[in-house]
């Protein structure tokens, strides 16, 4: 079992977003010290691969009751933490793209995925980017210093490959959600839970200092991070 937690997000959830958020305001030791990985909803050729693999997509549609809920809800949370929203248009959803963009890089340099999944969180829900437009997922890589062929990585065969082997991660840890965390055997989902995933992490691991490349930027160089 390995000791390093790990923290599911998806650009599809406002509430993924809001603990990210959380997360960066507070200095999160878990945010930190996890391994990012990107949750996803997987399109017809992908689930096809699942299927014949026998590996489950445990993620079921909302109703339309739990939507409204939502909207209210994210609302009430964004006032809270300061931050601004803006709803975006998911007429054509194809989270394949930001899925194996953001998976690339986190496979690579778990620093820079994270800060990629947090532009692109920030970009979504703050300025209405639509994430399901390659052109528009090319450009905000490029704005942020990532290759711009990362936004069709999802229709190459390494690229699916790689969704593939998201989707295997996402069913060993019964991954039904997010923001999702895995920390030793424990799960715990939904952003109210960040705070009760991050005791369990420093109750349950030795003391731990951030070297500064996620939460780093842009605060003040003087703290410490980690658990203390």
């Amino acid at each position: 079992m390995s000791r390093t937690p790990r923290w599911y997000a998806s650009l599809r959830s406002p509430y993924s977003w809001l603990a990210l958020e959380r997360g960066i305001a507070s200095r999160s030791p878990l945010l930190e010290a996890a391994t990012m990985h990107i949750f996803f909803e997987p399109g017809a050729e992908i689930k096809q691969f699942l299927d014949e693999r026998a590996i489950t997509f445990h993620y079921t549609p909302m109703s339309r009751a739990k939507h409204l809920y939502i909207l209210r809800d994210v609302r009430r949370l964004a006032s809270r933490l300061g931050v601004a929203i803006t709803w975006p248009d998911d007429s054509a959803a194809n989270w394949e793209i930001t899925a194996a963009a953001c998976a690339g890089v986190l496979a690579q340099d778990q620093a820079r995925g994270k800060q990629l999944v947090l532009e692109l969180s920030r970009a979504r829900w703050t300025r209405g980017a639509d994430l399901n437009n390659a052109e528009q997922v090319a450009t905000l890589l490029n704005d942020g210093g990532f290759p711009r062929d990362l936004a069709t990585l999802h229709s190459r065969p390494e690229g699916r490959q790689l969704l593939v082997s998201v989707a295997e991660r996402m069913d060993e840890d019964g991954v039904f959600g997010v923001p999702f965390f895995r920390v030793g055997r424990e799960s715990f989902w939904g952003l109210e839970r960040l705070e009760e995933a991050e005791k369990h992490h420093c109750s349950s691991s030795a003391p731990w200092e951030s070297d500064g490349s996620v939460l780093g930027r842009g605060f003040d160089d003087d703290h410490a991070g980690g658990c203390g």
